[in-house]
């Protein structure tokens, strides 16, 4: 992906964040439960505190739990649940990092109006929308060369590619539910001469 197409595919989606929801300070990140004994769980409550409601539970061996905020003291993590949201105690989260270059592996976005998915993997895509579901290679960069990046850029690669865009840490919502997300995608896709914009939140967690 030339540097050029980078740059515009993160304005866009830059342009987007700009909106309804601007960008964060806080760059979500991905962990995985542990220290959480086999056979109990890990809470979720509704507040940053070992005294609020429990509104759901982790089992002890769930990976890629994506914290996309953290409380005053940085001791408990924001989630996104699929109705909603929750906090969990960082005591019990190991870091998980993504490695140096290229998208975030399993990095999920999703949009309305018309309903679209895009999942990325190791060096590829699968693209979803009514009608079409293909899987095609992807040419990605970063921000920032680190877990941290705030910005990715990105676009389809091969002949007749249609697709690029970028994927921004802002707060998101998909207006279909009370889950918070905590990155927001920008989209360009080309088909038939024409040019379609399209906007959507993004996950790195595997729920």
């Amino acid at each position: 992906m030339g540097g050029e197409a980078v740059r515009r595919a993160a304005l866009f989606a830059l342009i987007l964040a700009a909106g309804p929801a601007p960008a964060q300070e806080f760059v979500p990140r991905l962990y995985d439960v542990a220290g959480v004994a086999e056979g109990d769980v890990l809470n979720v409550r509704a507040a940053p505190s070992a005294s609020a409601e429990v509104v759901a539970t982790l089992p002890p061996d769930r990976r890629r739990v994506e914290v996309i905020g953290l409380d005053d003291g940085a001791n408990w993590g924001r989630i996104g649940l699929p109705e909603g949201e929750g906090w969990v105690s960082l005591a019990f989260l190991e870091r998980r990092y993504l490695g140096e270059a290229g998208m975030a592996p399993g990095m999920r976005c999703i949009g309305t109006e018309p309903f679209w998915s895009v999942t990325f993997g190791e060096g590829g895509a699968t693209w979803s929308s009514p009608g079409e579901e293909r899987s095609f290679g992807v040419a990605a960069d970063r921000s920032a060369p680190s877990s941290d990046a705030r910005v990715y850029g990105w676009a389809e690669t091969g002949a007749g590619a249609t697709l690029s865009g970028s994927v921004v840490a802002a707060s998101c919502s998909d207006g279909m539910s009370d889950r918070p997300w905590g990155w927001v995608a920008g989209i360009v896709r080309r088909t038939g001469g024409e040019v379609e914009l399209l906007s959507g939140c993004c996950t790195l967690s595997s729920q």
